[in-house]
This record gives C-alpha cells, structure tokens and sequence, in this order.
C-alpha cells in the first residue's frame, strides 16, 4: 500500500528557486501522473542546454535528469506557455519516486537520494560547461596563432605604411588574446575539473542504478532498507578517496596527471586489497 505524503516535497534542486510548497499528497487517492507532475515541480530548472558564449551545448543527452523537449514547435509553445507538463519518467527522480512509492525507503532516504541525484546532476552540468570554456579557449587560441603569422607576412610585404602599422597593432592584440586564452585555461583547469566531475556523476548515478536493482554488491540481502547504509558508505568512501587523490597529487611533483593516475592506482589497490571497492 502507497503510503501517504504529508508537508509538501521540498524541492531543493541546484538552480534558483528552492521555495516549499506546504501541499498534502496522498497516492491512494491521487491519480500518479499528477503526483509525479508536483513532486517534479522545480526540481529540473537547470535549462536543458548548457550556453557557454551564446553557444548551446546539450549536457543530458540521455535524459537522466531532464526530460526531451517535444519535436513539434506547438508543443514547445504549450509547454513555454505553462499549458502542458514534461514527461519526466524514467529519470533519476522517478526511480526514487518508484522506490518510496512501493514502500522499499523511507521519507529520509528519499531525501537522501535525491540529494544525490542532485549532486550528481550539478557535477554533470559543471563538467559540460567546463569542457565547453576548454574548447572555446583552446579554439581561440590556436585561431590567434595561425592568424598572426599570416597577418605579419603581409604587413612586410605592404607598401602603405600606414597600413603596415595597423597591422602590426592588429598582430599584437592577436598575440596578447592567444597568451590571455591560454593562461586562463591553463589556470582554470576546466578540463581536469570537468573530467572530475564527470567521473563524480558517474559514480552516483551507477551506485543509485545498481541499489535500485539490488544487483553486485546490493544484492545480498535483497532488501532496500538494508542495502541503504552500504550506499551510502560506498559513496562517501568514493568522494573521500577522490579528493585524497586530487590532493596528493597536486601537493607536489611536476607531473600532475601521472602523480594522480599514479596516487589512483594505489588506493585502488589497497582498497581491494582490504575487501573493499576500488576507486
């Protein structure tokens, strides 16, 4: 038997807007397409694509968190317009819902998972535009040092020395935007962050997949209540674990990326070593 729902679902999703709104659900009598619909209020107000320079870059292409936007443009305008709902099912939140629902969690695990699943939607949402600002910067800098040879080659050749000289003042912005692109990414470190918490994403989603179908390691005894504590130690053991890694190998030493794949390999080792998951 569903089990009823009493002071609202507080929605505390990653963008703007965290307000609660003090409703009573009860899935006996309310039909689930309208459940779902209000329990999924404001929980997906990331927008669907991710603008890093007015350019749109799609971060949930498999539509874990987010649901597809409809083909056709009337739909699109029923939806913009707040006559009709998106179809969330089969995202992460359903699958929570799912589980609470038929009695397998509790309200406080609910809570716990979906605060997972936001980390995890945040962690992918950053990383896409993380990735995005790497391209970008790394597009602008190899566009400015192609163009600045040619443009000193023909400012050498012009007989116009007025123009010779705009040139040359066009070759030094060139320069100075290609020294500027590279130092921001390279201080940024936008793609290692973006591979980060990718991997972090990754990990939540893969975790919350197989505790839902009590499949490997959840899978004895067959029993979501029992299985919960192992998740959420596995969890935070894997962060714990992420963050000693990211720091051991930055604390010192040239090589950065093979310290931490070095680093990375030999907790993985212990920690299977001593019966546990690696990393």
């Amino acid at each position: 038997m569903a089990t009823p729902v009493k002071g609202g679902i507080p929605p505390m999703s990653p963008g703007a807007g965290n307000a609660v709104y003090p409703v009573t659900l009860n899935s006996d009598t309310m039909p689930r397409d309208v459940l779902i619909a209000i329990r999924q209020r404001r929980r997906h107000d990331l927008p669907s694509r991710v603008s890093v320079c007015c350019l749109p870059i799609q971060w949930d292409d498999a539509y874990e968190f987010t649901a597809p936007k409809p083909r056709q443009w009337w739909r699109r305008l029923m939806l913009y317009l707040g006559c009709a709902n998106n179809d969330y099912g089969g995202t992460m939140f359903d699958i929570i819902d799912g589980l609470y629902e038929e009695g397998k969690i509790n309200r406080t695990q609910m809570g716990q998972l979906e605060a997972l699943v936001r980390v995890a939607m945040g962690c992918q949402f950053k990383a896409e535009q993380d990735i995005g600002k790497h391209i970008i910067l790394g597009m602008v800098a190899a566009i400015c040092g192609a163009v600045v040879p040619v443009v000193v080659g023909i400012q050498t050749t012009m007989q116009d020395q007025q123009m010779a000289h705009y040139l040359s003042y066009f070759a030094i912005v060139l320069s100075l935007v290609q020294t500027v692109a590279v130092t921001l990414s390279t201080v940024g470190n936008y793609s290692q962050s973006a591979m980060s918490r990718r991997m972090t994403a990754a990990e939540i989603k893969a975790e919350i997949y197989k505790f839902e179908a009590l499949a490997g390691e959840y899978s004895e005894p067959q029993s979501h209540s029992a299985q919960f504590g192992k998740l959420m130690f596995h969890l935070a053991e894997f962060r714990q674990k992420a963050v000693e890694i990211q720091y051991a190998a930055r604390s010192g030493g040239s090589d950065k990326k093979g310290d931490e794949k070095a680093e990375r390999k030999k907790a993985d080792t212990e920690m299977k070593a001593s019966g546990n998951r690696g990393v």
